[in-house]
């Protein structure tokens, strides 16, 4: 049994797949302190383009030795037969034809794994609200946003550096992109657990979380353009001492007909860390009524998917529109910026959305949301 206490966890690895021993089952090796590691990766736990591998399905169908893998894990009895030190959570496939789980330069369409019991340090504190720093190892995400890669209409197709405040008038794309590894984590109070016991509503952060306090946490994406500290994540869970039990498990059956049951299925389809999400620009396809919408998302080029969203994910230069009818906001061929993950086969869309954003153009303060 996992031992919860002593157990280390690692975010965002890439890994190459050197065997697989039976059907189900693959053997992952990746660098880690200086030593070549073994992790291994069972079947059900591979995504291919943000959804899970059918059940049934074998992982030669999907991987061979020399395949490249995204994963995370946690440490492992290496004493097994596979000499596996770590078991793979979480992998997303690295395949030239898939959806991209890295940016480029004109790349708007990314994968990511939630963040899984994380560390990090309190960064700022408000009464009720806060924001944690940590580091990504594998750097390929970046709250740094000094510098931009800066794409340009011209015959030359390179990029360039340059800094936020450049007055070129001809760039028309914006993508952060920096060697920098700290991240943000905007956190509320309600969402704190401290040696076993939840925050109480009246109790204020700034009496109990200082400055560079270490904490462990739960997150899964957001849009930074829609929170002031421009965070990249939200916590569903922020603790000190023992890990709250937190229910992270998928909806069973989905009715679609009544409303109220539709909205939580998504809330807990689109709130579990251990998923993988989407994050992607595409447009308004139909506003179904005043609480539900279905956009189309870019997947790759000339791809695009469908996604549901309610009126509770979606947001307006920062107000979340739970309560505002979305047939006076958004119209067919608006462009959004949408967080998600994969529907259910059940749903009548590809992808059920955490987030939809209205799009801003790109300028000083609102820069491309992924990069």
């Amino acid at each position: 049994m996992l031992d919860k206490q002593n157990t280390t966890y690692l975010q965002n690895l890439v890994g190459k797949v050197v065997a697989i021993p039976q059907p189900y089952k693959a053997i992952l090796e990746f660098p880690y302190k200086g030593k070549t590691e073994r992790s291994l990766l069972w079947a059900d736990r591979l995504t291919v383009n943000g959804k899970a591998t059918a059940p049934g399905h074998m992982v030669y169908e999907y991987l061979h030795v020399g395949s490249k893998v995204r994963f995370s894990c946690h440490t492992f009895n290496e004493s097994g037969i596979d000499q596996c030190g770590w078991f793979t959570t979480n992998a997303i496939r690295q395949d030239p034809n898939d959806i991209s789980n890295a940016p480029s330069s004109t790349n708007l369409t990314t994968l990511v794994h939630g963040q899984f019991n994380a560390k990090g340090i309190i960064h700022h504190v408000a009464p009720r609200q806060g924001v944690i720093a940590f580091n990504d190892e594998s750097g390929i995400y970046s709250s740094c946003e000094s510098l931009f890669f800066v794409q340009v209409y011209s015959s030359c197709e390179s990029l360039f550096c340059l800094q936020v405040y450049s007055s070129c008038e001809s760039l028309f794309c914006l993508q952060v992109y920096s060697s920098c590894t700290e991240q943000l984590v905007m956190f509320l109070g309600s969402k704190v657990y401290l040696f076993g016991k939840r925050l109480g509503s009246k109790q204020s952060l700034q009496t109990c979380l200082p400055l560079e306090d270490r904490v462990q946490f739960d997150a899964i994406p957001t849009d930074p353009l829609e929170n002031d500290h421009r965070c990249r994540w939200f916590a569903t869970a922020v603790w000190k001492g023992q890990k709250p039990n937190v229910d992270y498990d998928t909806p069973g059956s989905i009715n679609q007909g009544e409303s109220q049951n539709l909205v939580k299925a998504i809330k807990q389809l689109t709130s579990s860390p251990k998923a993988t999400f989407l994050q992607a620009h595409g447009q308004m396809l139909s506003v179904l009524n005043q609480e539900f919408g279905v956009a189309l998302v870019s997947i790759k080029p000339n791809v695009w998917e469908s996604v549901l969203f309610h009126r509770s994910s979606a947001y307006l230069y920062k107000l979340c529109l739970k309560k505002q009818d979305l047939r006076k906001i958004f119209k067919e061929g608006d462009l959004i910026r949408v967080v998600g993950v994969a529907a259910p086969k059940t749903m009548m869309t590809q992808w059920v959305a955490a987030q939809v954003s209205l799009f801003r153009a790109p300028d000083a303060e609102t820069v491309n949301l992924f990069q």
